[in-house]
């Protein structure tokens, strides 16, 4: 880099400070030049003293961790060539003058031409110009996009956005608040015009004051709130692929300024507000291109839809991400056979990440024809990522290959992209609680809430739950107000330790069965399904008698059965047979409840999560319930196997007995059956274990 001068004369003194340059004067257009250059210290002597004097475009730019530049954009006759030095201001009496000097030799010196200047691109240059100085900038492109860019980034950096209705044009104008007398407001104004209306940038929030616009003799009251969805949605009336340009512009300079989480959630919420259609490629019933869906990920963008071209007419297909990045599409892309023209893709990108909610692209035709595309917008959590992505193929198209390829990466990216962990919104103590209680009990409650009223009176009248703890995990925390209601109520006439731990959001079994025992007052857990009940008094005591009576115990499960009788869980297996994965399977299902084989204790692979016992220091140990299943299946099998690969053994008790009411479910449980939710989890079960589940032969189905 070379030395810059920057001469500052004011009342026949001439003030000399030497600074690094960060770059030579560069063109801005044809009629503009800039500079951008290193400074020490505080810049606001610089700013008063001179640059408020001058008219001249300048900003401040202080990238994180970095040095500190003064940029700048001059008229063009303000520069001399030969001696490579501008000189601003000095034209009246008593005005500052600003020398600008760059250190290469003159006969060499030319104005830059290139996009890029000491690290700043030309767009990150101007897009903080345009903030400050919003018209003045209009000859290097287009003046409505010039204000999209230039008030948008203000919009990021947390100035507060007012819109005024305006029946003319009134320009200048000044902005007040009234406190018994008028104070100005600082603003950086608008135009009425093609904004339909009079818009200005505060440079901190207004107080709770009232508001007033003057100009031309005209009062106007302000609006108290900012109104920046306004904005957003008039800007989206500029042509679509205008207002993506300058948003994908935008999009890269703040990814280059290492843009923090608040200012990429303000730039997704650019592209929500902003509401450009969709738009896809269709001729004739021959070729069809349509994005469907896009999912924003950590470090990719997971992409669906449609693509049809039974006439070959389709020679490449590029996107273009919303932070400025392009990717070719077409070798990313999966099209299993029987898809229905289907098409999924995990496309990596470098930029934004999950903050890529609306992506376009290109349809380049085999005549050279080049047709656009947008995708619809994105705005989702860990459960909507997870439907999207499942979705996006027939479940039948749910292959290892598939699944191993694009299907169960995107869903792991997913998981780490939008997962949050169950958080404690509320505990409601029910005036019984215990000190040191012989086993927690822990029941999550999701919708269903039937069973209540009859465990707590299987509760009341077993002499054994004087000294059990019994937690409801509410995983509907809207419900909290109804369920807090019916459990005060039945506690008035079924006296139980109970309390009820309120879930900050759905986080699934998993993740309310975690959160439970984290609140556990026991060293002993048990998981109990809200539609389980028991058939016996003294079932829990006996329980516990046999699973500490267990050498290196790991997870113990009872005998369950449906209210017909019939059996539900004898212990649990994994096998594989018609699918390409191991499935988990229950001992004798459907046979008599007094089945002589499941009236056996004995060792097992595994138990169902509906009714599992465990030693609270070993779940810990083992981290819990893997929350990153879907839906809520093989969290349990998942349990037992890491407690069989930490040494333990897993047992089952058939002399203990239980209804599990599973059959009310039955309808949901065949959806998920069919659904690729099944097909992934199997497959991810797979994939953790597959060095331990063949070893495991001794669990058959005996």
């Amino acid at each position: 880099m070379s030395d810059s001068v920057i001469g500052i004369e004011m009342g026949g003194g001439i003030v000399t400070t030497r600074l690094q340059s960060a770059a030579p004067f560069f063109l801005v257009d044809e009629n503009r030049i800039g500079v951008v250059c290193e400074i020490d210290g505080d810049p606001a002597p610089l700013i008063q003293n001179v640059l408020k004097h001058l008219n001249v475009s300048y900003t401040v730019y202080s990238p994180p961790g970095g040095p500190r530049y003064l940029i700048l954009c001059f008229p063009k006759q303000l520069y001399s060539q030969a001696q490579n030095k501008a000189v601003l201001g000095g034209r009246e009496t008593g005005r500052p003058v600003l020398v600008i000097e760059s250190g290469d030799y003159p006969e060499t010196a030319t104005p830059n031409t290139g996009d890029q200047f000491a690290g700043l691109s030309k767009v990150e240059i101007l897009a903080r110009l345009f903030s400050r100085s919003g018209p003045n900038l209009n000859h290097y492109i287009k003046k409505q996009a010039t204000d999209l860019l230039g008030d948008a980034h203000n919009v990021f950096e947390g100035i507060s956005f007012t819109e005024v209705p305006l029946r003319k044009d009134m320009e200048p104008f000044s902005v007040s608040t009234i406190t018994g007398e008028l104070k100005p407001v600082r603003h950086a104004s608008g135009f009425n015009g093609e904004r339909d209306g009079a818009w200005y940038f505060s440079e901190t929030p207004e107080k709770d004051e009232e508001t007033i616009l003057i100009g031309e003799g005209a009062f106007y009251r302000l609006k108290r709130s900012t109104s920046s969805e306004s904005y957003f949605q008039k800007s989206a009336k500029q042509p679509s692929q205008e207002v993506l340009n300058q948003r994908e512009k935008l999009g890269h300079f703040l990814t280059r300024l290492g843009g923090c989480p608040e200012q990429l959630k303000a730039f997704s919420a650019l592209q929500k507000m902003q509401n450009i259609n969709p738009a896809e490629y269709a001729w004739r019933d021959d070729v069809r291109f349509v994005i469907d869906c896009v999912v924003g990920l950590e470090d990719a963008i997971f992409v669906a839809g449609e693509y049809k071209d039974s006439s070959g007419l389709i020679e490449a297909i590029t996107i273009r991400t919303a932070f400025g990045e392009t990717v070719a599409l077409d070798p990313l892309m999966h099209r299993p056979a029987g898809a229905k023209n289907k098409f999924c893709a995990l496309v990596p990108v470098k930029r934004g990440g999950r903050y890529n909610t609306q992506i376009r692209g290109q349809v380049k035709l085999a005549s050279g024809m080049i047709a656009p595309i947008i995708s619809p917008y994105w705005a989702g959590d860990l459960y909507e990522a997870r439907t999207k992505i499942l979705s996006s193929l027939p479940p039948a198209c749910l292959t290892p290959d598939i699944l191993g390829s694009v299907i169960g990466p995107s869903l792991h990216k997913a998981y780490e992209t939008y997962i949050e962990p169950a958080k404690v919104s509320d505990i409601v103590e029910f005036d019984h609680s215990l000190d040191e209680p012989d086993c927690s009990l822990i029941i999550p409650l999701y919708k269903e809430y039937g069973f209540i009223k009859a465990q707590l009176q299987n509760f009341f009248f077993d002499e054994d739950f004087k000294n059990v703890e019994v937690i409801y995990v509410l995983d509907r925390p809207e419900d909290a107000a109804a369920v807090e209601h019916l459990i005060k109520g039945l506690l008035r006439i079924y006296k139980v330790p109970v309390r009820l731990v309120v879930n900050s959001k759905n986080s699934g079994f998993a993740g309310a069965s975690n959160l439970g025992a984290s609140v556990a007052s026991s060293d002993l857990l048990l998981f109990f399904n809200s539609d389980v009940v028991p058939t016996q008094s003294s079932w829990i005591s006996n329980w516990i008698s046999q699973h500490k009576s267990v050498a290196s115990v790991g997870a113990s499960g009872p005998r369950l059965l449906y209210a017909d009788g019939s059996l539900q869980h004898a212990g649990l297996y994994s096998e594989q047979d018609l699918l390409p994965w191991y499935t988990n399977h229950h001992y004798f299902k459907g046979y008599p409840g007094d089945f002589p084989g499941a009236l056996e204790n004995r060792s097992v692979q595994g138990v169902t999560g509906a009714c599992l016992m465990m030693d609270k220091d070993l779940f810990e140990e083992l981290d819990g319930f893997c929350d990153e299943f879907v839906v809520g299946d093989f969290e349990d099998s998942d349990l037992c196997l890491k407690a069989l690969n930490a040494g333990r053994e897993n047992h089952y008790f058939g002399d203990i007995c239980l209804y599990h009411f599973e059959r009310a479910s039955m309808t949901q449980n065949q959806a998920y059956s069919k659904s690729g939710a099944v097909r992934y989890n199997g497959w991810l079960h797979t994939q953790k274990w597959q060095g331990l589940l063949p070893q495991l032969a001794q669990f058959g189905a005996g």
